[in-house]
């Protein structure tokens, strides 16, 4: 573990403003582990999709066992990092988090089991930040030290400041990456394909079906006829994919195609 230097510091949060491709993002993150004195990383994002489901990819030098183990035994679903993160925005070292996680459970016997085989891979004293998109993404940011002693570990509660920082600088210079080498061609289609296609007067006119306005209003405040109103919104439901403006209203709102105005 090691000491925070101001000047170093800035210098690397100066860094995450330059960062081009996924490449990029990989290097900064191991860039900011080393230097506060972490051995692994994990950087992962679900990015919301429907309503039902949810497009999720991860950066990670964990080790690749132990990624498999993790994968086969869906241990997402007892790893006490993933339920915090989704239901905080502060920072959290992994000690707090697994104390507050398993007193909420009735048998942690699952949850031990996990506990125990990350052990196996030194998996053990950590801290995880989680993060809250604009279009409803939610991130979260793990590091790794290995094990520490006491003294060791209250230098993991002195970083959580710093790391909070690290984290929304760098989920903002992620978004201005292309990411779909993370994704899948399906996912990629449907989270940026609706962006990519939808033209200026098909998002105005989304715009105010979102807000509830008529076919016929819509053309009063765009100055277009209604008929014309009616053809965008038919294009826009094929792009969407959708078969009402319920449901093009939902779509826009997750995929983050429309939003409030200040």
């Amino acid at each position: 573990m090691k000491k925070i230097r101001s000047d170093s510091w800035e210098s690397l949060l100066g860094s995450l403003q330059e960062l081009k491709c996924v490449q990029d993002i990989e290097n900064a993150i191991e860039v900011i582990a080393d230097y506060f004195g972490f051995k692994y990383y994990l950087y992962g994002e679900r990015i919301p999709t429907s309503f039902v489901k949810a497009s999720n990819f991860a950066i990670s030098n964990y080790p690749v066992e132990w990624r498999e183990i993790y994968q086969k035994n869906q241990y997402e679903r007892l790893d006490p990092a993933v339920f915090y993160c989704a239901k905080n925005i502060l920072p959290a070292t992994w000690e707090t988090i697994f104390n507050k996680h398993i007193a909420t459970l009735d048998d942690p016997s699952d949850t031990l089991e996990f506990v125990n085989q990350a052990a196996v891979f030194e998996l053990v004293d950590g801290v995880s930040v989680p993060v809250r998109g604009w279009n409803g993404e939610a991130v979260m940011l793990s590091f790794c030290a290995g094990i520490l002693n006491d003294e060791e570990k209250q230098m993991l509660v002195d970083y959580l400041p710093y790391l909070q920082n690290i984290a929304f600088h760098l989920f903002e210079a992620v978004h201005k990456v292309d990411l779909t080498s993370l994704l899948t061609e399906e996912e990629d289609e449907h989270v940026n394909g609706p962006r990519r296609m939808l033209t200026k007067k098909e998002e105005e006119c989304l715009l105010w079906t979102v807000e509830g306005k008529s076919a016929w209003e819509v053309s009063q405040i765009l100055k277009i006829s209604e008929k014309t109103v009616e053809y965008h919104l038919k294009n826009i439901f094929d792009k969407l994919d959708v078969h009402s403006k319920h449901q093009a209203t939902a779509k826009a709102v997750i995929l983050g195609l429309v939003s409030p105005k200040f």
